[in-house]
């Protein structure tokens, strides 16, 4: 039997252990109860957990709405490289971790590559073996009765986990779990507010061009009337046209192109028929600065398998573009040609052309360049980032060929007919 001084001794030093333990767990537990986004959380808990639980490595995961699959929303190591990263997805019903998140117990695996001898078929344990990562310890998160997610704590050591670990995270297992999905609540606000955003920036944007030829047309009719005793009405139309394009060009200015996608709806298209409409309606805009449109199409061209009214939408801005960044009087060309496996459409211009330092920039959301429109017309720097992503999405691509002072040209390549067409689905991220 131990001294009597010696026992009250150890006894002194374990409790003042415990209060250290838990005055930082309350500083932890205020610093997560302040966090909304999961990469400060991650950051926060990686950073303070050192002098209580021993690891290499920490993830965070959250269980998604349907409840059937577990996502890694993030992952904080001294590991050169990550193998399960942000984005990686398991399927929970039959795994380990159903059990974790039925039972609410913690997990300790203190032999991690024995574990994935006998369950071979565990890719996320293989994936975290080959990070060198020999112990683990996960926790079940559950918020107010919600399964939430899980938080892993590991370590490049075989047998690092006991008992005593576990009772030391037990009392800050809740509040990392009402932080968890808090965060997961506030990241899909986020994400409504910006798929919101981003078809509103779309509608808004491809709302100009018809506005602005219907605007052309009505001055040329109040120029030349043919019955005076429409002039009244003719007033009334342009006055509610402009109407409009300001509450447009106010949805632009504060809209932020950020939607998950749209829909494709592909079908054979003539390029030839659809390129010289596009020119004929595009007229208007070219002789308000007395700009010619030139349009060269090579003939037998093979047929494209396109969405007629979102191709549009890409040749409408470019022509567009051509035409603001041009002086007047100048010369905005159009031609298409057969290339390798693929049609190229070129729109050029004889303007300012683009510094060359500026062409990364072309085509991100509102990535304008410092050149201005010659005509004092609005530019948002939504178009080319918009064309970009429709050519894109029929497996083609916008190239920018430029020679500042003198021009450039945006050549937009676009694969033959395919064998199949219908529906496709246009992702926007």
């Amino acid at each position: 039997m131990a001294p009597a001084g010696i026992s009250r001794g150890l006894s002194y030093r374990a409790l003042r252990r415990q209060v250290r333990e838990t005055a930082t767990l309350a500083r932890i537990a205020q610093e997560i109860s302040s966090s909304l986004l999961f990469e400060d959380i991650l950051d926060r808990v990686y950073k303070s957990f050192r002098g209580i639980l021993p690891y290499d490595r920490i993830g965070l995961a959250v269980i998604n709405e349907t409840g059937h699959e577990v996502i890694a929303i993030g992952a904080r190591s001294n590991a050169r490289k990550l193998h399960i990263e942000t984005g990686y997805t398991a399927t929970l019903k039959t795994s380990s971790l159903e059990k974790i998140i039925k039972t609410g117990k913690p997990r300790i695996i203190n032999d991690l590559r024995a574990y994935l001898h006998k369950h071979p078929e565990s890719d996320s344990t293989r994936r975290i073996v080959a990070e060198g990562i020999r112990s683990n310890l996960t926790f079940p998160l559950c918020a107010q009765g919600k399964r939430v997610g899980f938080i892993f704590f590991s370590s490049r050591k075989t047998g690092a986990y006991t008992r005593a670990h576990i009772d030391s995270f037990q009392r800050l297992a809740t509040m990392l779990s009402i932080a968890v999905e808090k965060g997961r609540l506030y990241r899909e606000a986020t994400q409504a507010n910006e798929m919101k955003n981003r078809l509103l920036g779309i509608a808004a944007h491809d709302l100009r061009n018809p506005l602005t030829v219907v605007i052309g047309y009505l001055t040329i009719m109040q120029d030349e009337p043919a019955d005076i005793a429409c002039q009244s009405e003719l007033t009334i139309v342009m006055r509610k046209c402009k109407q409009m394009l300001e509450l447009v060009d106010g949805l632009l200015d504060s809209s932020i192109l950020e939607s998950r996608g749209l829909e494709l709806n592909l079908q054979r298209l003539d390029l030839d028929a659809f390129l010289k409409q596009i020119c004929a309606d595009s007229r208007i805009l070219a002789e308000a600065k007395s700009i010619s449109l030139e349009l060269k199409i090579e003939p037998d061209l093979p047929a494209l398998s396109a969405d007629r009214v979102r191709l549009q939408q890409t040749f409408e801005n470019l022509i567009s573009n051509a035409i603001k960044y041009s002086p007047p009087a100048k010369t905005v060309s159009i031609s298409a040609r057969a290339a390798a496996r693929c049609v190229e459409v070129c729109v050029s211009n004889e303007g300012q052309g683009i510094p060359k330092e500026e062409l990364p920039r072309l085509f991100k959301e509102f990535g304008r360049a410092n050149v201005r429109p010659t005509g004092g017309e609005r530019s948002v720097g939504l178009g080319l980032s918009i064309a970009q992503r429709i050519a894109k999405a029929h497996g083609g691509s916008i190239r920018v060929e430029n020679l500042p002072g003198t021009g450039a040209s945006f050549i937009v390549s676009l694969p033959y007919q395919r064998k199949r067409l219908g529906k496709k689905f246009l992702d926007l991220r």
